[in-house]
């Protein structure tokens, strides 16, 4: 006791001198800990909010039926759909083509075979006598009858194909209201029509060789505008303008449903990349 009352500075200077030596030895370590825990916590909300990947062959299939079907992101926020709306639909297509997909192929690969057999018997009948010149007349009618079965089985084959399309519409019809089912009707109604006219309802055949002449004649006088303020109805122009309007008001929220339901795969960013639909 004595002696640590009068060597009392130097055991202080020795406790200090252990204790920052351990500090100095634990500090790399601490540090290094606490740099990675943010950069961790950083990579796995990353991980978390990352959409879940889609496969590229279905990919492919949801955006061709998208356009088959009118809706594409151009249509969805002309038809004022929210983030919400757009994502239901966008789930929809997916589950619909992964549970339809072989179905589809199937019927895909029919239509693609009988046309190719169509193609095969137009030739063989355009040839005439100088393909088969032992049997002319016999050869003719053959591949003519032949000729109307295929067209009969590739009406079939269409026509299984617009049920399956018509049950997804029906489906679909459910996640939009009255004003947009009118605005998607119309979509698909007028497929042939320029974008400016695609949602204006009832659009009658007097109505479209009217567009088709004054487009055809377009001047500096005779605008895309005229021929709508000429041609369309005041209802139906409503619903033009309606349009256009939701596009400049929805599509950012359209795009994120996408990107967050529909996000493009990786492979696919790479425009050498091609996914074949049969």
């Amino acid at each position: 006791m004595a002696y640590a009352r009068r060597h009392w500075f130097s055991s202080i200077v020795c406790v200090l001198i252990v204790i920052f030596g351990m500090a100095a030895a634990l500090t790399p370590t601490l540090f290094s800990h606490l740099a990675a825990t943010p950069a961790l916590a950083q990579t796995q909300s990353q991980a978390e909010d990352e959409p879940d990947p889609v496969d590229p062959y279905l990919y492919t299939r949801v955006q061709s039926l998208r356009k088959e079907l009118r809706l594409t992101n151009h249509d969805l926020a002309s038809l004022g759909c929210t983030q919400e709306t757009a994502s239901l639909i966008l789930e929809d297509l997916k589950s619909w083509c992964a549970a339809n997909q072989s179905q589809l192929d199937g019927n895909q690969k029919a239509i693609n075979n009988t046309n190719a057999a169509i193609r095969e018997q137009i030739q063989l009948i355009n040839a005439g006598p100088s393909a088969n010149p032992g049997s002319k007349a016999t050869s003719t009618t053959s591949a003519v009858r032949s000729l109307s079965d295929l067209e009969d089985s590739l009406g079939k084959r269409y026509k299984q194909r617009q049920a399956m399309m018509d049950s997804l519409a029906e489906q679909l019809t459910s996640r939009l209201n009255s004003t947009q089912q009118t605005m998607w009707r119309a979509a698909k109604d007028n497929a042939g029509l320029p974008d400016r006219f695609r949602y204006a309802p009832t659009v009658t055949i007097s109505q479209r060789q009217a567009i088709a002449t004054g487009l055809s004649n377009r001047t500096e006088q005779v605008t895309v505008a005229s021929v709508v303020e000429d041609e369309l109805t005041w209802s139906q122009k409503q619903i033009v303008d309606t349009a256009r309007t939701n596009r400049a008001v929805y599509s950012s929220a359209v795009r994120a449903a996408e990107a967050d339901t529909l996000p493009t795969p990786a492979i696919l960013k790479d425009d050498s990349v091609n996914v074949d639909i049969q």
